[in-house]
């Protein structure tokens, strides 16, 4: 028996460029939304299930073949599952994995990251409050803050423009106070994309100044060091002092033990041995 409502044969063209990459799961409600806008048949809620495989033939004897529907039923499915998961992160699909179809997939993410249990909650504004800049980029730091909002809002616990202020200037080192200073002394609250563009420069900031090529260190110490190289005239007055100052030879001729002399300079020896 075919499916009573039978799904067209021409299948709708879904890009998967067109689910934005979200990384947060809290935001399937605007998954849903996607699902529902790129086709009129919604196979992620279940409310659509699949056709038999296969229908028997009204002839006689009745034969059993595919069923076209299901097969419709099936290219369609995939083509929604895998639009599914290109909005899913690395580790969150390696947790659907095992799911056949959409609604397989789509349940479990809704079981798993819908509920939004106290203690839940609790832990995402915890996130918030203790979230610091660190070694991150500012872009970095600023989209993890902003996935953590969204997914409080998602789930029914929004982030006031205030509040969420607070969190991102709790966050950053000493090396943004100017800005910080500046939102701070403000009479009204600056949106997030404002302050994110006023980071974004004090940023460029910091990175331009850390990058100035200092001052080599052998010309620093060329310039430091004192210089106590003598000069010519210095050094042959100095070489002449230290020969005047030469004391006399106090050793022993070997040949007539007269001290003051060598056998080399013996007047005695040359005598005998001329």
């Amino acid at each position: 028996m075919s499916h009573p409502n039978p799904l067209p044969v021409s299948l709708l063209a879904v890009s998967p460029s067109f689910f934005p990459p979200i990384i947060l799961i809290g935001t399937y409600k605007l998954k849903l939304f996607l699902m529902a806008t790129i086709s009129s048949n919604t196979h992620p809620d279940g409310s659509f299930p699949a056709p038999s495989k296969s229908i028997s033939t009204t002839v006689t004897p009745p034969v059993t073949t595919t069923n076209p529907a299901y097969q419709t039923w099936r290219r369609h499915d995939r083509l929604i599952y895998g639009a599914l998961l290109t909005t899913l992160s690395n580790e969150v699909a390696s947790l659907v994995s095992h799911t056949k179809t959409s609604h397989d997939l789509w349940t479990l993410l809704k079981n798993t990251y819908a509920k939004a249990s106290r203690s839940h909650l609790k832990q995402l504004k915890e996130r918030l409050r203790t979230a610091s800049k660190g070694t991150q980029s500012i872009t970095t730091y600023m989209h993890s803050l902003k996935q953590t909002a969204d997914l409080l809002a998602s789930l029914g616990s929004p982030v006031s423009v205030e509040d969420m202020t607070d969190h991102v200037l709790r966050g950053l080192d000493d090396g943004y106070r100017a800005v910080i200073d500046g939102v701070n002394a403000r009479d009204t609250p600056i949106t997030f994309d404002d302050l994110l563009e006023k980071l974004l420069i004090q940023e460029l900031s910091l990175v331009a100044a850390q990058t100035q090529t200092p001052a080599p260190l052998t010309a620093l110490n060329a310039q430091t060091r004192p210089n106590n190289k003598p000069r010519s005239g210095q050094y042959f007055a100095q070489s002449n002092q230290r020969t005047n100052n030469r004391k006399p030879f106090l050793g022993r001729c070997q040949w007539c033990n007269i001290k003051g002399h060598v056998l080399s300079q013996c007047q005695t020896f040359r005598q005998q041995h001329p």
